[in-house]
Parts: structure tokens; sequence; C-alpha cells
């Protein structure tokens, strides 16, 4: 049962999806007295308290520095959820001194802080629902918000070598560059869509715990800043912007998980081709050996003649198969039986591969075979 206010997940408002994060992963150095860190460049910055996973890492991305902090150019993850809306949470937030003040979208206000008083005096700021409009609802990302709302982003996941060792130790970055957010959340969904998943291996991967591995980087891009006016001027934006460049987050799939789900792919096509697999190279995909389809002999059928229409097809048939083809602009089982590849060879046995019926399906749809179809048959 939820504890209201407490457990439920309608108020958790500043709270992470994933619990309480073990990790945190920066792309800036500590802060100074004079400020905010300096960018790191190509590195990001990996901090925990947990001395356990604090050995394990550097074991794992090299010693930490001087203030306990690992710094690395590249961090192994997987994402905890295939929704890329959960996996990197985005919304507009204004903070202050107490925490969290005001969550919106830039259209609806739907969380803010309200002061409430208990009957001794005590004063509460909890975060609470609400539905009110954005004071810069429809105007451009340029505007400031008079709550002090900023856009903000953050990315969970796990770490690959200690999820693989069992240790589900959360991990977040927070990120607030226009070039980071628009980013990862497009890289995201491009990601799903391409593999079919970004969290669960859409084929048995026992190397990386049914997990889709993917890595962290940084690139150098550029970028349009905003120029602004003096201070004397209050630091306002004139309207023009100048070149920049920016370290930004790179999400990229394991290489080596993508050979190995090419491999599997190529697996299923032979399977559904009803070619063989022997069992050594289905133990060694189910092992991570991407190579291990590649060694596998297939008896070819060598082509034959460049016949479109063989002689011992009668032209009544083909008069039928030619009806056929244009009256359902598709070869049938019958029709592929006296037509085949290599590119429209003729052969008499009565069946034929599945490659070969696709091919000629293909080249239906393309209109290859019906232009070429028609050719031979000026005569009816």
């Amino acid at each position: 049962m939820a504890i209201v206010g407490l457990t439920n997940k309608e108020e958790w408002s500043d709270r992470d999806i994933l619990g309480r994060i073990e990790i945190s992963v920066f792309k800036g150095a500590r802060k100074s007295d004079r400020g905010a860190g300096k960018s790191l460049d190509e590195r990001y910055r990996i901090v925990t308290n947990n001395q356990r996973l604090k050995k394990l890492l550097s074991s794992l991305y090299g010693a930490p520095d001087a203030n306990g902090d690992i710094l690395t150019d590249t961090i192994n993850v997987v994402f905890p959820f295939d929704e890329p809306e959960r996996t990197f949470e985005t919304a507009m937030k204004a903070y202050s001194g107490s925490g969290l003040q005001v969550v919106c979208d830039r259209s609806i206000i739907s969380q803010e802080a309200v002061e409430e008083r208990d009957r001794r005096g005590n004063i509460f700021m909890p975060v609470k629902p609400c539905n009110k409009p954005c004071p810069v609802a429809g105007q451009p990302m340029g505007f400031k918000c008079s709550k002090g709302c900023s856009p903000t982003g953050m990315l969970y996941f796990y770490i690959r070598e200690l999820f693989e060792c069992s240790l589900m130790s959360p991990c977040k970055m927070t990120l607030r560059a226009y070039s980071d957010i628009t980013y990862i959340s497009s890289r995201l969904e491009a990601l799903q869509s391409e593999i079919g998943s970004i969290t669960n291996s859409p084929f048995p991967c026992f190397r990386t715990r049914h997990k889709v591995p993917f890595t962290l980087t940084r690139s150098e891009i550029e970028i349009k800043r905003p120029v602004v006016s003096s201070k004397q001027d209050g630091y306002k934006r004139t309207g023009k912007k100048a070149d920049g460049k920016t370290w930004a987050v790179e999400i990229n799939p394991d290489p080596d998980y993508m050979n190995l789900l090419q491999a599997w792919k190529l697996a299923e096509e032979m399977k559904a081709r009803e070619i063989s697999l022997p069992s050594t190279a289905i133990a060694g995909l189910l092992g991570g050996n991407a190579e291990a389809i590649e060694c596998i002999d297939v008896d070819v059928i060598p082509p034959q003649s460049h016949t479109l229409m063989p002689s011992t097809i009668t032209d009544k048939e083909r008069k039928e198969l030619f009806r056929v083809f244009v009256n359902q602009n598709q070869w049938t089982t019958e029709a592929v039986k006296c037509l085949l590849i290599e590119k429209y060879s003729y052969t008499s046995t009565t069946e034929i591969m599945s490659t070969q019926y696709q091919q000629l399906l293909n080249d239906a749809v393309n209109y290859e075979l019906r232009d070429r179809l028609i050719e031979h048959t000026t005569e009816f």
C-alpha cells in the first residue's frame, strides 16, 4: 500500500526513478570557490561515496584523482527502461535553496512548491501537483522564465561491468545543455527503432545478461551561442548568434554487440530458408562469437540459362501466369516453380528456395518481371 505524500508515485516530483543513486556522472569538474567547474572536454567524471563501488570502478576506469573522482573518456552502460522518455526524463525545472520549486513543460505547470504550516507554526514546502498556465507558454526557448525554470534532462543507466557482476547500482547524469537534451531524446528513439529495444536484447546474449550494451563518449560539435550585451546593459540578448564549440554527450551501441546482432539475423535468415546450422555455430553465437556463423559451408545451386520463359512452358500456361501476375501483382507458388533466379533462370525442380521466391516478389514489386514478361507475351 502506498503512503500518500511519501511513496505514491504522483508525489515523486524530485525523486529518482531508480531509487537511491549510487553513482553520479558529470561533464564538468568539481565546483570551485569561483563558481562552476570547468568542462572536462572529452572526459566524464564518475563520483560515488560507496567505497566498494569506487574500488571496482578504479580497477575498470583508472585510479581516482585527488578528490576521489574517476575520470574517463568512455563509460560502458546498459539502460534500465525500454521507454526513451523514462530512461531520459526531461522537464523544465526551477530550484531554490529549499529544493525543487516548479516543474513544467513550457505549456502547463504540473507541479509547484507550496508553503504550508502545521499547528506549531513549522513551515513546509511540499511540491504538489497543479494545473497552471506556464508564463512562457508559446514563446521561443530564448525567453527567460519568470519562475527561473531551465531545461533539465536526467539520464538513468547502469554501468555495464558492474551490472554483469550482478551489481545493479543506479547511475544518473543530469544534463542542461540544449544540444545534449535534444540529441539524447532523438538518439534513444532512433536506437530503439534500429535495434528493436534499448534495454532487452532481441536475441540471446548471455555475455551482457541479455541487455543491449551501449557506450557513453563525448564529441566536439559546433553550436550557435546567443550574443549578449555588456554587463552595464544587463547581459541582454542582442538577437545575434556566434559560432562556438562544445563537448557533447554521444551514445552508441557496442560495436561487438552489433556484429553479433547481424550474425543472429543471418542465422534467422538461414533458418527461414531451411538451411541447417551446425551445433558449433549455434554454440558460438550463444557464447558471443559473431564469427561463428561465417565458417558455415552452404551448397549453392549454380546458375543456369537466362531464359525468361522456358520452352517447356506452353503458350496456355504462359498466358495464365501473365494473367495471375497482372491481376494480383505478385507471383504465385506455381509461377515461381517455373521462374527462378540467378536473374530469371529456369529449373525443373518442384520446390524452390525461399530466397529465390522472395527475390521474385521483390522484383515483382519493382515491376521488373512484369516489364520483362510483357515483352515476351506480345503475341497474346
